[in-house]
């Protein structure tokens, strides 16, 4: 027993300091290591409580990674396991994962209750993945006989927000009694994503798809029944069979944007010439190559609440000559003509209509320049850019308004996200 006047919370404070600094402990505060990945893609969950239901299922073992995924962008995660999921993954490691305890009994301690009750605190989301056909009926009935089945019961009768990520055979999936539960329940309220159909399978969706669906059911929906189209990527010139004349782009900034309009519940496309990053299954996307190409795609009358285009198209275009000009030509001479303007086509089929300015000039020069860009096409907005500020991820930016210029300089995902919220506040 300790006896005589000791301030124990100074005792504790110098422990934290000597344990930091001796041996590298930086979690100290009761504050589990793996906590640490929290924020480290985004904030855009953060203060967001998420239920992790996983059954038993070969899926399972995504559960790890998916569970990381959601706190990256600053869930907080508390998994729920049935007794068949342990057979594909351990407590432990689902422990390790989310730092925090795992459920896998439902114990005096009331866990469907004080996750999914009608408490101050409670999950903001029930996540069931992967969930097999044998959860899904259960769910469909009422059952309540696992620790998975049983927090569904009770957040479908307090009404918390269920998303359910299906993972079987597809002849269980297809089975008639099956999607008569699945029905049941999606008029129930109860989001579905996926399955991922392949070959006989009726696979789990990706985790990166399950990550933006859960994004999109907690966020603010400010563009929910609104249509958006995302032009981008770098359109080709055919100069023969074989060479082209193309621009410069990624098509990052393109992508981000789909994925926030998508966040924010807008039914959304992306039409895209060459990328350099791959574009996922779950966006809505048609491929061209050429402004020509493009501008047969556009349809007529007002199909678009917004349209935004960060596409590098090309002003010129050669003269194509067929087949393959000759390689040991010493010199040849291309031909190139003016190729129609897209964005006067694209106002007649859009509310709003955002333009993308990319010049090798900055300050002033590159504002005046991409306001008259704005005026001669009537543009809503327009995004412009000194190219020597563009790299991998990141841009400097500025955000024109005909009554507001907005800079901004960060990543391109924080752009987009920035950009389809002062949009919003023009569309709503």
């Amino acid at each position: 027993m300790l006896t005589g006047s000791i301030d124990f919370q100074k005792l504790l404070s110098s422990f934290c300091y000597k344990a930091k600094r001796l041996n590298n402990i930086t979690q100290c505060n009761n504050m589990h290591p793996s906590k640490g990945i929290q924020y480290t893609k985004s904030r855009i969950l953060e203060g967001k409580k998420i239920v992790l239901g996983i059954t038993g299922s070969i899926a399972a073992v995504q559960s790890f990674e998916l569970s990381r995924e959601l706190m990256r962008h600053g869930a907080d995660v508390h998994v729920v396991m049935t007794h068949d999921a342990e057979k594909f993954i351990t407590p432990t490691s689902m422990h390790f994962a989310t730092g925090n305890e795992v459920t896998t009994e439902i114990d005096g301690r009331t866990q469907h209750v004080s996750f999914l009750g009608e408490y101050e605190g409670h999950a903001d989301l029930l996540l069931i993945s992967p969930c097999t056909s044998n959860t899904i009926s259960k769910i469909a009935a009422g059952i309540c006989d696992t620790s998975v089945t049983t927090m569904a019961c009770v957040a479908l009768g307090t009404e918390v927000p269920v998303m359910i990520v299906p993972a079987m055979n597809l002849a269980m999936y297809e089975n008639p009694a099956v999607q008569k539960n699945v029905e049941f329940l999606k008029d129930a309220g109860v989001t579905f994503v996926g399955p991922k159909i392949s070959g006989k399978k009726a696979k789990n969706a990706d985790s990166k798809e399950i990550v933006e669906a859960v994004i999109t059911k907690l966020g603010k929906n400010r563009l929910s029944g609104k249509k958006v189209l995302v032009i981008g990527g770098a359109a080709r010139e055919m100069i023969d069979d074989v060479r082209v004349i193309s621009n410069i782009s990624s098509g990052e900034t393109a992508l981000e944007l789909a994925l926030a309009a998508k966040r924010q519940g807008a039914e959304t496309e992306l039409w895209h010439a060459s990328m350099a990053v791959n574009v996922p299954s779950f966006i809505n996307s048609k491929k061209f190559s050429s402004v020509n190409e493009l501008i047969k795609m556009i349809p007529e009358g007002q199909a678009y609440d917004v349209i935004l285009v960060p596409a590098a198209l090309s002003d010129y275009a050669p003269l194509r000559q067929e087949g393959k000009i000759s390689s040991d030509e010493e010199e040849i001479t291309i031909t190139l003509t003016k190729l129609p303007k897209v964005l006067p086509k694209l106002r007649k089929t859009a509310k709003f209509l955002a333009g993308f300015k990319a010049e090798s000039t900055g300050g002033e020069e590159l504002i005046k320049k991409a306001e008259t860009r704005m005026s001669e096409n009537s543009l809503d907005m327009i995004i412009a850019n000194n190219i020597h500020d563009v790299s991998e991820g990141k841009t400097k930016s500025a955000i024109i308004f005909k009554d507001k210029i907005e800079t901004f300089a960060g990543s391109k995902a924080e752009l987009a996200g920035k950009i389809i919220e002062r949009i919003a506040e023009h569309v709503e």
